[in-house]
This record gives C-alpha cells, sequence and structure tokens, in this order.
C-alpha cells in the first residue's frame, strides 16, 4: 500500500473508530472536540488520532475516561495531568489516552485526548491550519 493510500484508508478508519466509541457524544459535556495532528492534516500513516478538547476538570476528564471504559474495544486508559507541569507550553492541560481495538493494523488505535487551556490549543491548530493551507 503506497503512503497515500494507507493515509486515506486510516482516515476512514479513524471517523469510524470515533463513531464507535462515540466520542464527539461523549466530549460534549466538556465541549467540541478539535481533530488535530496527522488526522486534521489528512496525513495519518499510524493508527493514531490526536484531538483537543477545552479545559476540563480531573473530574471531567475522568467521568470521559469512564464512558470510553464501558465500550469492550477500549482496552487501556490513561489520564495524565503531571506533563503539562514539565512543559511550559502545555501549562494548565490534561491528557486522556483511550487504546482502542479495531481493524487490521500493526498496532491498536491510540487516541490522543488534549485538554488545554483555549490559547494554548488556538495557537497550536493555527500552525496546522497554515501548514494545511
Amino acid at each position: 500500500m503506497n503512503p497515500e493510500d494507507r493515509a486515506q484508508a486510516l482516515r476512514r478508519e479513524a471517523d469510524e473508530v470515533l463513531e464507535l466509541i462515540r466520542l464527539r457524544e461523549h466530549c460534549a459535556g466538556i465541549g467540541e472536540l478539535m481533530p488535530t495532528g496527522s488526522y486534521f492534516l489528512d496525513l495519518m500513516m499510524y493508527p493514531d488520532i490526536d484531538i483537543y478538547l477545552p479545559p476540563a476538570s480531573v473530574q471531567g476528564m475522568m467521568a470521559l475516561g469512564a464512558r470510553l471504559a464501558e465500550y469492550e474495544c477500549v482496552k487501556e486508559l490513561k489520564l495524565d495531568k503531571g506533563w503539562a507541569e514539565e512543559n511550559e507550553d502545555l501549562a494548565g492541560g490534561l491528557y486522556l489516552k483511550a487504546v482502542v481495538a479495531h481493524g487490521h493494523w500493526e498496532r491498536r488505535w491510540k487516541i490522543d485526548i488534549w485538554s488545554l487551556p483555549t490559547a494554548i490549543s488556538a495557537k497550536k491548530q493555527q500552525e496546522l491550519v497554515d501548514l494545511k493551507g
């Protein structure tokens, strides 16, 4: 499979995964999710989806994780609140990783959900918008 075909196949399956676990619906209490990274750029090479969310509390992110944990295909969840302290650029953020078994790639899907202050996510997203042109 050439890189363009792989990216298109991954993008289609990424959409399936997000629908399978109803991520948009489960994030509604926090706010609208914003696709970012290679998923946003349509340049996927691995089963990896990056999402920005508006600022959320630890309790809000834990509640999101609890809803995702109810799906049989969700095999791993991790909440990390320490990485933001180590990286000034991401201060005030939370990170939730969900690992989803779906499809036939060399590894499971990883969904990186970043809850960041709006100014930070907007700045980072604008960089990708400029790249995408």
